[in-house]
C-alpha cells in the first residue's frame, strides 16, 4: 500500500501521465480485494476477485493505438523518392530523422526547421502558430537558425526539402529567411509508409538558393 502510495504521489508530481501509471493500474486490482477482505471473508473476497477478472476479460476493448500490422519490415513506402547525387535534404518538421537512412549514403542533412510566431502572416495565423508551432528554448540558445542558414549557404549540391503538405510550405516568408525559393523543378512528390497511415503523408520537393540570402536579426 504504501508502495502505491509514493509511486502515485511521485506519478502526480512528475508525469501525469496515464500510460507512465500501468505498474499502479495492474496493481489497483489487488488493492481492491485487500480493502474487501477486511469486511468479508476470504472465500467470498476469492469469489469477487474471479467473477471482477471475468467480467474485465469479457468487457475489455482494445483501443485503437494506431499500430499496422505487421509486415516483410518494420518500414515500408509506397514509393520512395529519388534525389540527385550530393544532395541537402532539409526537414520541415521534426521527427523526420528516420527518412535519412533510405536516402543514398552522400546526402547530407538537417532538419526541426521552424518559424517563428512572428513571421507568420497576419494575427489568424500566429493564433494558428502559437498553438502548433511552439519553439523550445533550445531553438535560440544554440542559434539553430544560424546554423541552418549556414550549411544551406555553403552546400554545393542539390536541395530539397521534406514535409507534411503545409500552406506555407512555398512561401516566401517560410524559404527566404533559409535563402531559398521554390525551384522551376516540375513537381513534388508525394511519398507514404506503414507507421504514417493515420496522420498523411510526405512530400519531397526542389527547392533552390536565392541569389542575396536576406540579412535578419534574430532575437536571442
Amino acid at each position: 500500500m504504501l508502495f502505491v502510495v509514493v509511486s502515485y504521489i511521485i506519478w502526480l508530481h512528475t508525469y501525469s501521465v496515464l500510460r507512465y501509471a500501468v505498474v499502479l493500474e495492474s496493481l489497483s486490482g489487488i488493492l481492491i480485494l485487500l480493502a474487501f477482505r477486511r469486511y468479508l471473508r476470504f472465500w467470498l473476497v476469492a469469489i469477487s476477485g474471479v467473477l471482477l477478472v471475468g467480467a474485465c476479460w469479457f468487457t475489455t476493448e482494445i483501443p485503437d493505438w494506431q499500430r499496422v500490422d505487421y509486415g516483410t519490415q518494420v518500414i515500408e513506402f509506397d514509393r520512395f523518392p529519388a534525389v540527385e547525387p550530393n544532395a541537402l535534404i532539409v526537414y520541415y518538421q521534426e521527427g523526420l530523422g528516420f527518412l535519412s537512412m533510405f536516402f543514398p549514403p552522400d546526402a547530407q542533412f538537417i532538419g526541426g526547421v521552424k518559424l517563428p510566431i512572428h513571421d507568420y502572416p497576419g494575427p489568424l495565423l500566429q493564433a494558428w502558430a502559437q498553438k502548433h508551432n511552439l519553439l523550445p528554448p533550445e531553438y535560440y540558445r544554440y542559434h539553430f537558425k544560424d546554423v541552418t542558414k549556414r550549411k544551406i549557404a555553403a552546400h554545393n549540391g542539390p536541395i530539397y526539402i521534406v514535409e507534411t503538405p503545409w500552406f506555407m510550405m512555398f512561401s516566401p516568408i517560410t524559404l527566404s529567411p533559409y535563402g531559398l525559393t521554390r525551384s522551376a523543378w516540375p513537381n513534388c512528390m508525394d511519398f507514404n509508409s506503414n507507421i504514417n497511415v493515420y496522420s498523411g503523408g510526405w512530400q519531397l520537393c526542389r527547392v533552390e538558393k536565392l541569389s542575396a540570402v536576406p540579412q535578419e536579426k534574430d532575437n536571442f
